[in-house]
């Protein structure tokens, strides 16, 4: 149950920041919808050959405009080029960045941390074992976000938001 305005604050900072990212769809439905997703659009540029979901990528083809689709192929191709999508690894870096956006909106790492290890919708599955995001346990999260909390860019981020001390 929430009883601070500080957990509040640190919740709707995840929120928002997922809402941003665009990455709030990533922890919905089951994972092989956003892979085909990712991988429709990285196969944009290609026509859609070797696409995990043709029908997706031709929906996607159709749905930009024609004087977009120079830069999203150019894009496309890229990815294509680049290391092959690691949806785990896109998970875990949503997830860092909402819990540091939950902070900095917070002001308070004490109860980030807290609201963190306490969360059930994100460490316990449905049988109560961990659920880890993509392999980002409690442990990591905590890590990563008091690293955050000592760097120079929180202490920014709050200044400019005006949520610091002084």
């Amino acid at each position: 149950e929430l009883t601070t305005p500080r957990e509040l604050r640190f919740l709707l900072g995840r929120v928002a920041a997922e809402l941003r990212t665009g990455a709030a769809f990533l922890g919905r439905g089951p994972e092989g919808e956003a892979y085909a997703a990712l991988e429709a659009l990285r196969s944009f540029g290609a026509g859609g050959a070797g696409a995990a979901a043709p029908e997706l990528a031709r929906r996607l083809r159709r749905a930009v405009p024609r004087r977009r689709r120079r830069e999203l192929t150019a894009a496309a191709q890229a990815a294509r080029a680049g290391a092959p999508l690691s949806l785990a690894a896109i998970s875990r870096g949503a997830a860092a960045t909402a819990d540091r956006a939950g902070l900095v909106l917070c002001g308070d790492v004490g109860t980030a941390l807290d609201l963190l290890r306490r969360d059930p919708d994100r460490w316990e599955g449905s049988g109560g074992g961990a659920r880890e995001v993509a392999g980002w346990g409690p442990e990591a999260a905590i890590d990563a976000l008091l690293a955050f909390a000592a760097s120079a860019a929180h202490l920014e981020l709050r200044q400019r938001l005006r949520t610091a001390v002084a």
